[in-house]
């Protein structure tokens, strides 16, 4: 006579398990997806070296002013930033970091500039081959430091509409306006 079955726990299955497994690993995952970007503080010298006489750059064009609400936003000073897409995003100063270094950004040279002595950044050429796009950062004192900054990196930031990045390599303008906190 054949004995009854016993119910066995999905828990102790292997699909149990692994589903267990999955779920562990994504909870870790996210975890630190969530906490990485704020563990890499930029840090070393803030001095930029003058390059060539300032050179004037592209400002977004008048009808993506900020209207209503967003308009006190704009006044203590906002991070517009222009996708080579030609799309402008216009985000917070103080959630707008770097994925590397924060609150700044280094050039391959080495020289680490903070945000709060740029004016703007303008992406130039892109090297594939070498991982670098080239770049002009015009200071708010006027000078202009050429250099390069290293592709697959990410700015990102918080909009009006929500959380908000994009990669080195698909920017082409970072304009920093009035006052940055």
């Amino acid at each position: 006579m054949a004995e009854p079955e016993k119910k066995q726990s999905f828990w102790s299955t292997m699909p149990g398990i692994l589903t267990g497994v999955a779920t562990v690993l994504t909870a870790v995952t996210g975890l630190w997806l969530a906490i990485a970007p704020h563990e890499h503080a930029g840090g070393g010298a803030e001095h930029a070296s003058a390059a060539a006489p300032p050179v004037q750059s592209a400002t977004p064009p008048a009808s993506m002013a900020p209207s209503g609400s967003s308009a006190q936003t704009a006044s203590r000073g906002s991070v517009v930033v222009t996708s080579r897409a030609g799309e402008v995003t216009r985000l917070s100063p103080r959630t707008f970091v770097h994925n590397f270094t924060d609150k700044s950004i280094e050039l391959t040279s080495g020289q680490t500039i903070a945000f709060e002595k740029i004016k703007t950044i303008d992406f130039l050429a892109e090297h594939s081959d070498q991982d670098m796009v080239d770049v002009k950062v015009t200071l708010t004192d006027g000078r202009a430091v050429d250099g390069d900054l290293r592709r697959n990196y990410a700015f990102t930031g918080e909009s009006d509409l929500g959380p908000f990045r994009i990669f080195v390599q698909d920017v082409k303008q970072i304009a920093f306006q009035g006052s940055l906190p």
